[in-house]
């Protein structure tokens, strides 16, 4: 009698875990989320696929909810290994997700590429996309899925001449999330979600601190330098304002900083080259100066100054190097001519006395 009674619990538990899942993936539709623990309604397709390519072999598990036109995850594996090529597709999906953990498992893959490939895959799923793959779904037509998901591989991974084999099945999010070993599950969702909006928070604090140097800007990007001194032509750091364009030499050496630099054709060997930057924000600290100047659109370079008693080299115009370079030319040209001037003069004094 016990035995029946703690029977009858565990299954209760077990079906209660099962609503409160499917409540989650119907957002809240309680009606929904019974159909879906019954079996009745199906709201993922489980996509499975398996390509060889003259350089590498592939498969991959999709989960695809039809319903939000949105895709779970991608599990995925690259190898050089025949038995991956050699994969059934036509098989359950929990089957073939033991499959390509199998092959982790005894054959060597690539992590590297297949991190990036998926990615790669993940960004392919567009509106468009999804609209597409969702008629097909409703259609049946697998002939149409599978030059469907070869353009796409072809595409995406940039492999040529792929031979590809694509099968699907529905099944519910309840199955994914209690029986898939590779799909993100609720409490990643749910971890995801509060860092997006923790992000949020912080990004309109950010937003309404009046103090913030970039308060209401599109910020992509911010890294740190210092100005270039011109003892002789530079400007004196009290006298630089907003809108002023200065010389910035970087001072990260991120690779995004590196970046930054080479697009400006500011990096060689190893070192930064002076940037241009117009400033957007100066304060003084007492002592030294807070600086921020844009480089690019949303990319910022912040400048912690603690000398005051400098001059800054500054971006001057084209036009105006080109008119000092005239002045420069016009004022030895004068000079030459009073020099001739002189020495006529004198050659004319000297012949008198002769």
């Amino acid at each position: 009698m016990a035995e029946t009674f703690d029977s009858v619990v565990s299954n209760f538990s077990e079906q209660t875990k099962k609503l409160e899942i499917a409540t989650h993936y119907t957002f809240g539709d309680v009606e929904k989320a019974k159909l879906m623990v019954a079996g009745t309604y199906k709201d993922i397709y489980a996509i499975k696929a398996r390509f060889s390519s003259s350089s590498i072999n592939g498969a991959f598990l999709i989960f695809f909810n039809l319903h939000n036109n949105m895709v779970n995850s991608v599990f995925l594996i690259l190898s050089h290994s025949y038995a991956v090529a050699e994969m059934k597709t036509n098989t359950d999906w929990r089957a073939f997700e033991r499959q390509i953990s199998d092959q982790m498992n005894q054959h060597d893959h690539d992590d590297v590429l297949g991190s990036q490939i998926k990615d790669a895959m993940m960004a392919g799923f567009t509106m468009q996309f999804n609209s597409d793959l969702k008629k097909l779904f409703e259609s049946g037509d697998e002939i149409a899925m599978n030059r469907m998901f070869q353009k796409f591989v072809k595409d995406r991974m940039g492999f040529q001449n792929i031979d590809i084999s694509v099968d699907y099945e529905p099944i519910t999010s309840v199955d994914m999330e209690l029986y898939s070993t590779s799909s993100v599950k609720i409490s990643a969702q749910e971890a995801q979600k509060r860092k997006d909006e923790e992000e949020k928070k912080k990004r309109a604090t950010i937003q309404v601190d009046e103090d913030n140097p970039l308060y209401g800007r599109e910020v992509r990007l911010i890294i740190g330098g210092n100005v270039l001194l011109s003892p002789i032509k530079g400007k004196d750091i009290a006298d630089v304002s907003v809108g002023d364009k200065i010389k910035i030499a970087i001072t990260d050496m991120n690779p995004k900083a590196i970046q930054v630099a080479k697009a400006f054709n500011a990096y060689s060997e190893g070192n930064f080259l002076p940037i241009s930057g117009r400033v957007i924000y100066i304060k003084h600290l007492n002592p030294g100066y807070k600086i921020y100047a844009v480089v690019a659109k949303g990319i910022y370079v912040k400048i912690d100054e603690e000398e005051e008693s400098i001059k800054i080299a500054m971006e001057r115009p084209h036009t105006q190097e080109q008119k000092e370079e005239t002045s420069s030319l016009v004022r030895i040209g004068m000079m030459i001519l009073v020099i001739i001037a002189s020495i006529a003069i004198i050659a004319v004094l000297v012949a008198q006395f002769l």
